[in-house]
């Protein structure tokens, strides 16, 4: 069985980190910066992997956090949201989709 393209697992993430937004941004209906009521949030489309000085747990990041960062498209407030806890990521490394 062939595996799905690139742009089929992009889509399938995409679709998760939106799933997962939707569920937990109730809140934030606006912006804590500019007051902006923006109608969608930016989602930057990659993973970032912040580096860390010590080791807290399993992660085969090598001394990295993976984040999703999500953007005010006003006023560029940005948003940090642990991978791992969104469960985009195992606590291996390993993309889940």
């Amino acid at each position: 069985m062939a595996c799905g393209s690139n742009d089929d697992v992009e889509i399938r993430i995409e679709e998760r980190i939106t799933a997962w937004l939707s569920s937990k941004m109730k809140m934030c209906d606006k912006c804590v910066v500019c007051g902006s009521k923006p109608s969608s949030w930016t989602v930057v489309p990659s993973i970032l992997l912040c580096p860390t000085s010590g080791g807290f747990g399993p992660t085969r990041f090598a001394g990295s956090v993976p984040f999703v960062v999500v953007v005010c498209p006003v006023c560029g407030y940005s948003m940090l949201f642990n991978a791992i806890a969104m469960g985009l990521v195992g606590t291996d490394g390993r993309v889940l989709v």
